[in-house]
């Protein structure tokens, strides 16, 4: 028997593609990261020359996060932020990258909103700037 999270239902009940889209970014977020259950999250990866993990510049360093984000969809509904991060380059000089939630609400967060995209104009997307964002 196929088991649906409230957010798959949330698609199969949408009544324009935005809000399918939206509900299936949750679904997704939260099959990924079990923790993020219940709480609207939002995936921080693009940086402004992209997401290719060469591209990150975020950094995790001494338990903090330090960066900008760009594309964030639902940034400005997100509790948690499922943020992309570089650790420095291993021995093989490729970028080491890691994943940490981050609640919405830690001081050294901030989010403005973006123009809307034109494939989704319903569903709002945002900037968000990491400064010394402690992390657990």
């Amino acid at each position: 028997m196929v088991r649906f999270s409230n957010w798959a239902r949330g698609g199969f009940a949408a009544d324009r593609p935005a809000w399918a889209f939206a509900s299936g970014y949750q679904a997704a977020l939260t099959r990924l990261v079990p923790a993020l259950a219940g709480e609207p999250a939002a995936l921080c990866a693009t940086e402004d020359h992209g997401a290719h993990p060469s591209a990150i510049r975020t950094r995790l360093a001494d338990g903090a996060v330090t960066g900008d984000k760009r594309f964030i969809t639902l940034a400005a509904f997100a509790r948690k932020l499922v943020v992309i991060a570089s650790r420095g380059a291993g021995d093989d000089g490729r970028n080491q990258l890691a994943a940490v939630v981050i609640p919405a609400d830690r001081a050294g967060v901030a989010v403005e909103p973006m123009p809307p995209t034109p494939f989704v104009p319903e569903v709002p997307a945002g900037r968000l700037r990491l400064t010394g964002v402690r992390v657990d």
